[in-house]
């Protein structure tokens, strides 16, 4: 699970392809798949139903962008020998329809942060 922001969620759609770095793992790439976004998030209801996921936003002066869960599927995962665990920090960039060039450096950047 991603938690994207609201202003990069519009183009996220089932099926594409993604990356992900996971910083207990230097340096490797793991492919993955968005599973599905989801559509709302309980920040901002009257009186929240139960049914949308509760995403923290820190407290600052301005307003931030919200956050939306995008759930992904790791593709590649040899779980013997990348074995996860819950709450590990990890980087994710989706590759989304005609942003060839974006995606590019999208991925350029994943591969150096994971190094770094």
């Amino acid at each position: 699970m991603a938690n994207f922001r609201e202003n990069s969620i519009g183009r996220i759609r089932e099926g594409q392809s993604a990356e992900i770095s996971i910083a207990m793992y230097p340096g490797k790439i793991f492919t993955a798949e968005v599973e599905n976004a989801d559509w709302g998030v309980s920040a901002g209801q009257g009186i929240p139903s139960g049914d949308l996921p509760d995403v923290e936003n820190p407290d600052n002066w301005f307003n931030l962008s919200q956050r939306f869960p995008v759930r992904l599927k790791i593709t590649n995962l040899d779980e013997e020998q990348y074995p996860l665990r819950v709450g590990a920090s990890v980087s994710v960039s989706v590759f989304t329809d005609g942003g060839f060039l974006l995606n590019g450096l999208a991925g350029f950047w994943l591969r150096i942060g994971s190094i770094v």
